[in-house]
């Protein structure tokens, strides 16, 4: 688990998908709120650089800079987890408008990346870490929507630039 490994980040590599294929396209980075962004701009700018493809084109509310996204849960998915744990017998979890909406950013520690999954809901299981100051800083990478043909074409195409972007920003970063 990553608090038993002491690691400062985590980065988790995807491929986007959308119903209505060729309708959205492009690289999104996500990241955890209140850290500062940079590592993720770096990330999106490095990949659009490289892989020569684009910044997505999705825009939404919690869309930071071109290729940086921030998602906390919508008061409209905190009363759906607060509906969800009254139907199913247990206290509902502390989600609030600053909770990071995805899992794997949000429980890659404790205390420090808001982690909340500790068992009471038994269909998630339970996140040692969840009461811990342990946090790991974790970030998303979408390199593209797997159903547009354009960005699908980069994904095969253009693997080495792909890599090389992402290990280029990790050693930037590590020099810093």
């Amino acid at each position: 688990m990553f608090g038993d490994a002491k690691a400062k980040y985590v980065f988790s590599i995807h491929l986007n998908s959308i119903k209505d294929s060729n309708s959205l396209s492009g690289v999104e980075i996500y990241a955890p709120p209140k850290v500062e962004l940079n590592l993720a701009k770096a990330f999106a700018d490095n990949i659009v650089k490289y892989a020569k493809t684009q910044y997505s084109n999705l825009e939404v509310t919690y869309k930071q800079k071109e290729g940086v996204y921030v998602r906390t849960f919508r008061a409209w998915e905190i009363e759906g987890n607060i509906s969800e744990a009254e139907a199913a017998g247990y206290e509902p979890y502390n989600v609030t408008s600053e909770t990071p909406y995805l899992y794997m950013i949000r429980e890659t520690g404790g205390i420090a990346t808001k982690a909340y999954v500790d068992g009471r809901n038994t269909s998630y299981g339970k996140n040692k870490y969840y009461n811990s100051n342990i946090g790991v800083e974790a970030y998303l990478l979408e390199l593209g929507y797997i159903n547009n043909d354009t960005d699908l074409a980069k994904l095969l195409n253009e693997q080495d630039d792909y890599v090389k972007a992402i290990v280029t920003t990790i050693q930037e970063e590590l020099r810093e």
